[in-house]
């Protein structure tokens, strides 16, 4: 099986992550990230593979791990499927509607819009945690299955199966407990997998302790506010906000406190909303406490929620705690709020999340950090201290005004006006094609028409509308054209209609008689037909019933005021109809003076013209900032022992700085030594061919795999089987041997051979056992005695219990019957029985053979 592994972006650097994993024929793009500043430059080697992607494994909601998808559906046509969990869908759905939003907000935001995200989030496939989906096409016998990471709402490690192969993406995971996650299951949920996928981002991050960071930022909090200052919290649209939240909740509504606490940001109610209905991805202390209070963790009483910095200056004046959006200073309201803030030494600024590099809240902490270092010793004279200038570029979209905005309008009256030049072209080289036409047959119009003089609007009174009359053109663009050309009708273009704005009343005995019996070529009527084959009449005019068989009066349609449509909303929606049908009374739009009220309802409301404002500022950091680890990643020492404790047969390090990428790279090589796995750290666009033991696909006869016994293990079912290996490759196709099933069940090996799919004699390609004479003939394997299943020496006690036989928990062992001991041998490892060969002996080995499956 060829497995090759390609890392577009991502590896020995921090940013976004992009990879591709090539199984047989099938090829998985493992996330794709996209963070600010949103170069296109960056998705070059991604665009280069994006039509041989097969399908998109996204492991978190943020930008750094999806951020490039709506850029790659929308504009890229991306044609491949896309699987996440359902709380990544939503999650992330509202994390790049606020980058759109803050982004747009600040600069000419072009890298995507709000319909590319949900172009991209429409095609995603939602998946739940453990649910194993099998690929087909080119993925047949490829299946993947999501397990939590642990760190974002979501948050997916990807296990891959593929010809009893596994292969693991697992990046960015945390393996411990927080207040509205669980932790990973990492280490107990993979063992020496084919192919492991890890990042090296947590190398040398020391390991967080949670109440102690909770308790060092309330405390700093606190000890601000008293002072009559200021706290901002940067964070993230929708990820790790979730902890941060639940966190000030829990405190202000412990200790009934004053302060006002805010969350700013243009998806904040979006994004709430959806948290509290995913509570199931969240952890069991949370479900418990709905279930038993019915009070929704996320249904935030302390906090205010705010879209936008307006609705943040209403909340009542005083010392307030802020989160606000987004978590690298890079744009939205936390980048303006930080302005307002820094300058003042009572207010505080709380890192929790680490920006991103090259951004400005990393140039905020690098200065703090400097500022600190070099005011350490001067004592707490505010005149000795010296405050670190940041460079910052703050920019606002505000409305066009005077001149620019004249010109503006300008520059759009000019446009259209040769937009309709160009159209009213086009409508008279259509009105010359059907003039010079032979055909004599055209579709009735069955209404009357107006136009604009000079682009000045018009009205046309209409004469009555009967079923008797001629056809309607309403189906056919041609006849669409045509009335347009010959200046009857609804092109919008205020094309002259015979006078300077004057009411022009028509009714068909006005029109001549080749308007009246408009047929287009092509579309005459048989002769001796009884009727059309397509008739374009007013159906429901003849109709009697309604769909509940009550029979239908029209009477009681009729315009009480004298009109024949009928009053009311329906006949304002039939009458516009009827009237837009026959081409409508023109001017622009080709909408009448009557239904205007009702067109202006429905239209929406105009865009007004903005610009981009910028301002170069330089503030003074005088502000205390303080970095508080809420990430929610492991520390590095447990990565690294946990991915030795997976002992991968191939380790691929992506997605950390250099220094981290070496030092993981080189812990794992000395740690898996004994194991004959290899390490690797490719570089970007450095293609890695996997490497694999030797496995062969053979499929079984059906007569063999009914004489078997199948016993579930883990996602495998597993049967043991004696069989001689066939010589003949005449057989038919998807034969194989066997031999004695286990048990007394036997198949007789004669009447079938194993043979590789694809017709390879397997005697060839495996090693030969001699026997003791040397004959060079084959033998058969002895029975394997394989147990299948973990057992547990409290559950083993209960067993022997209800056989009658006493037992004994002493140093960790299980005594039973006085003298047979049954211990556990080493961690994850089986039990062991020691005594003297008796019948208690035996008694008790029976009790434990039958804890178990065996085959």
């Amino acid at each position: 099986m060829d497995v090759r592994f390609k890392p577009l972006y991502g590896v020995r650097a921090d940013g976004p992550l992009s990879y591709l994993l090539q199984i047989k024929d099938f090829t998985f793009l493992l996330d794709c990230g996209w963070t600010d500043p949103y170069n296109p430059s960056q998705l070059e080697p991604l665009l280069e593979e994006i039509n041989s992607i097969d399908a998109v494994l996204i492991s978190h909601p943020d930008a750094a791990h999806i951020g490039a998808l709506p850029y790659l559906v929308g504009k890229a046509k991306l044609d491949a499927a896309v699987y996440t969990t359902g709380a990544i869908h939503k999650m992330a759905q509202m994390f790049l509607y606020s980058e759109y939003i803050t982004h747009h907000a600040a600069s000419e935001f072009n890298a995507f819009d709000l319909d590319d995200v949900d172009a991209a989030f429409n095609g995603i496939t939602q998946l739940r945690y453990r649910q194993e989906v099998a690929l087909s096409g080119n993925g047949t016998g490829i299946s993947i299955i999501p397990l939590p990471s642990g760190r974002l709402i979501g948050g997916t490690i990807w296990k891959i199966t593929a010809c009893g192969e596994e292969f693991i993406y697992a990046v960015d995971f945390n393996h411990r407990r927080e207040r509205h996650l669980n932790g990973s299951s990492f280490e107990s949920s993979f063992h020496r997998p084919s192919l492991l996928i890890a990042d090296a981002a947590a190398i040398g991050r020391l390991p967080a302790d949670r109440d102690r960071s909770e308790r060092t930022l309330l405390d700093n909090c606190m000890a601000t506010l008293r002072a009559e200052g200021n706290v901002l919290i940067p964070v993230d649209p929708a990820g790790r906000l979730l902890e941060l939240l639940l966190v000030l909740e829990l405190y202000w509504s412990e200790n009934h406190l004053p302060y006002t606490v805010a969350l700013v940001g243009p998806m904040v109610h979006t994004t709430l909303e959806f948290a509290r209905s995913q509570l199931e991805w969240m952890n069991e202390s949370l479900v418990k406490s709905f279930g038993h209070s019915k009070d929704n963790p996320f249904a935030l009483r302390k906090i205010k929620l705010c879209s936008t910095l307006g609705e943040l200056k209403k909340l009542p004046a005083g010392p307030r705690v802020v989160l606000a959006v987004d978590a690298s200073l890079n744009a939205g309201p936390a980048r303006q709020l930080m302005v307002d803030w820094a300058q003042d030494p009572r207010n505080l600024i709380v890192v929790a999340l680490e920006p991103a590099p090259g951004s400005l809240g990393s140039a905020v902490l690098a200065a703090a950090q400097e500022r600190d270092r070099s005011n350490r010793g001067h004592g707490k004279h505010a005149h000795q201290v010296h405050y670190p200038l940041l460079q910052v570029t703050l920019s606002k979209r505000v409305p066009l005004k005077g001149e620019e905005l004249e010109k503006y309008l300008e520059d759009q009256a000019r446009k259209q006006e040769e937009e309709a030049v160009a159209a009213e072209e086009a409508a008279a080289a259509a009105a010359a094609t059907l003039q010079d036409g032979d055909g004599d047959y055209y579709m009735g119009t069955g209404g009357v028409i107006g136009g604009g003089g000079g682009g000045s609007p018009r009205s046309v009174a209409s004469g009555k509308s009967n079923a008797s009359h001629a056809t309607r053109a309403n189906v056919a663009s041609i006849g669409h054209a045509a009335r347009d050309a010959a200046g009857f009708g609804g092109s919008g273009l205020g094309q002259d209609g015979g006078g300077d704005g004057e009411i022009m009343d028509l009714s068909f005995n006005d029109l001549d008689e080749g308007a009246v019996h408009c047929f287009v070529e092509g579309f005459e009527p048989l002769e001796g037909a009884a009727t059309t084959m397509f008739p374009d009449e007013d159906e429901w005019e003849a109709v009697k019933y309604d769909e509940y068989g009550a029979l239908i009066n029209y009477d009681e349609f009729e315009n009480k005021s004298g009109g024949e449509i009928g009053g009311g909303r329906l006949g304002q929606a039939l009458a516009s109809e009827a009237e837009a049908e026959r081409g409508g009374a023109g001017g622009e739009g080709g909408i009448g003076i009557e239904e205007d009220a009702v067109a202006a309802q429905e239209a929406p409301e105009p865009q007004i013209p903005t610009k981009i404002e910028t301002q170069e500022l330089t503030i003074a950091l005088a502000a205390k900032v303080l970095r508080i680890d809420f990430d929610g990643k492991s520390d590095g020492r447990s990565v690294q022992t946990m991915l030795a404790h997976v002992a991968p047969r191939t380790a691929i390090i992506v997605h950390g700085t250099e220094e981290g990428t070496t030092a993981l790279s080189n812990k794992l090589t000395l740690e898996l030594e004994g194991l004959y796995s290899s390490v690797v750290a490719p570089a970007a666009g450095e293609e890695v061919e996997v490497s694999l033991g030797p496995s062969f696909e053979i499929e079984l006869s059906e007569e063999l795999m009914k004489a078997t016994d199948v016993h579930a293990v883990g996602g495998y079912e597993l049967a043991w089987i004696n069989g001689t290996l066939g010589t003949s490759v005449d057989a038919a196709a998807g034969a194989v041997a066997g031999g004695g099933g286990s048990g007394s069940k036997e198949v007789d090996a004669s009447k079938s051979t194993a043979i590789v799919a694809g017709g390879t004699d397997l005697r060839a390609l495996l090693p030969r056992r001699k026997t003791a004479a040397g004959d060079g003939e084959d033998t058969a394997p002895t029975y394997g005695g394989v147990f299948i299943g973990d057992v547990r020496l409290s559950e083993l006690k209960k067993a022997l219990t209800a056989a009658g036989i006493r037992a004994e928990f002493h140093a960790g062992s299980l005594y039973c019957a006085g003298h047979v001991v049954v211990r556990r041998r080493g961690e994850g490892g089986g039990l062991v029985l020691e005594g003297a060969m008796s019948d208690a002996y035996y008694r008790v080995r029976n009790v434990v053979y039958g804890q178990y499956h065996i085959c």
